[in-house]
């Protein structure tokens, strides 16, 4: 599936510390209107899916304006309920995005997430046996958890004790206080401190490779600018493109151990996927610069190579 429209249905119906005050629900017209706007756009030969979030499950009403396209749902555990999927599934849900966040249960409570994360598995098991993808939505840096924390988590979503994966796709999207939250409060008080714009780029980076490794799919890093933003961050780490910072942090280490398992001498290229290059550049040649200064070469230059995997750095001789 290529592009989605985002149906944003205002907020769920399981509060928790952590939401935004709830926002209005779209309309059956709104939603049809941005179907269509979509399909003008891009064309009808541009496959596109309808995908809800941030409310619970859409009623009839919404179901019948997505006019049959493929659906998506992103919902907190709190809300799915197998009988309640059975409409979405008749009208075309193809795709599940558990905002689970984390599994720990002392967070979850802390939160009042409303469910408890040995239900996960059970639940993930069943929306399987629907016929559905599952993915989840992971949020490190939320009260009480850690950078090792996160990282035993996503690993035993990686294995399911026969190397398996237990989820089709993941999100990560670091914990901040939304302004209006009872998290928000939290950090005033000094109860809660967020991860800071590095600190969350350093889990995220060690998540994505845990992910990687275990070909799970991360269909996004971070808060979109825009559509998942419907109010404002008042603490927490933001960026409008935290993927690309991860991504450059991972090719910088990428081509250190490249150039660490080379003959180093001057001449050289380092040689990436075009698709990969600005990520291997960095910020201003950031991580070219750093190799050149690392290494002593100077002359040390990076060159975009259809030939090369994407997601690998290979040295050669510069020509």
């Amino acid at each position: 599936m290529g592009r989605r429209v985002p149906i944003d249905l205002g907020g769920s119906p399981s509060r928790c510390a952590l939401q935004p005050p709830p926002g209005p629900r779209p309309s059956p017209a709104l939603v049809s209107a941005m179907i269509a706007h979509y399909a003008e756009r891009f064309g009808e030969s541009s496959p596109f899916e309808v995908a809800f979030f941030r409310g619970g499950l859409p009623d009839d009403a919404l179901l019948q304006a997505a006019g049959g396209r493929p659906l998506r749902l992103a919902a907190s555990p709190a809300d799915l309920n197998p009988d309640a999927l059975r409409p979405l599934l008749a009208a075309g849900l193809q795709a599940v995005e558990v905002e689970v966040l984390t599994l720990d249960d002392g967070i979850l409570r802390a939160c009042r997430r409303g469910y408890r994360a040995s239900a996960l598995q059970p639940m993930l098991a069943g929306l399987r046996r629907m016929g559905l993808q599952v993915g989840l939505v992971l949020t490190p840096g939320l009260p009480g958890s850690s950078h090792a924390s996160s990282l035993a988590e996503a690993r035993w979503l990686c294995d399911d004790g026969q190397g398996r994966p237990r989820i089709d796709f993941v999100r990560l999207s670091p914990a901040v206080a939304w302004r209006g939250a009872e998290s928000a409060s939290w950090v005033a008080e000094g109860r809660w401190s967020p991860m800071t714009l590095g600190q969350a780029v350093t889990t995220l980076r060690a998540l994505v490779e845990v992910f990687d490794q275990a070909e799970v799919p991360v269909i996004r890093v971070g808060i979109q600018p825009g559509q998942d933003q419907p109010h404002r961050i008042s603490a927490g780490p933001q960026h409008p493109n935290l993927r690309g910072l991860v991504e450059v942090r991972r090719f910088r280490s990428r081509m250190r151990r490249a150039l660490m398992a080379a003959a180093v001498g001057p001449g050289l290229a380092l040689r990436v996927h075009p698709k990969d290059l600005s990520w291997a550049k960095g910020t201003a040649n950031e991580n070219l610069r750093a190799m050149r200064a690392a290494f002593a070469l100077p002359d040390l230059i990076l060159n975009a190579d259809d030939a090369v995997p994407r997601g690998t750095v290979r040295v050669s001789a510069a020509t």
